[in-house]
């Protein structure tokens, strides 16, 4: 099960969403629970609405590169939250 806020609501509004259904039945909800905030899109309980949140995510970022890497793909999550160092 995928939300996304562009759909059918605000991202408050689909988190609501998912709240509520945890609160009725926790068996529900299965993991894993993946969140692009950026985006406004969750996927709960299924690896290829997973899979397709980290695609665009990598697709993102690949787009924005400005050839500060030399040409060099970063690696996964370097990419999405920056270096350590």
């Amino acid at each position: 099960m995928t939300f996304c806020a562009g759909e059918e609501g605000s991202g408050e509004d689909e988190a609501e969403r998912v709240r509520q259904t945890a609160q009725k039945n926790a068996m529900a909800l299965k993991y894993p629970i993946v969140v692009d905030w950026d985006a406004g899109k969750i996927a709960v309980g299924d690896m290829n609405d997973v899979q397709k949140i980290l695609d665009e995510r990598l697709k993102k970022r690949d787009s924005e590169d400005d050839g500060k890497t030399g040409g060099e793909k970063k690696g996964f999550l370097t990419g999405l939250f920056g270096s350590s160092s």
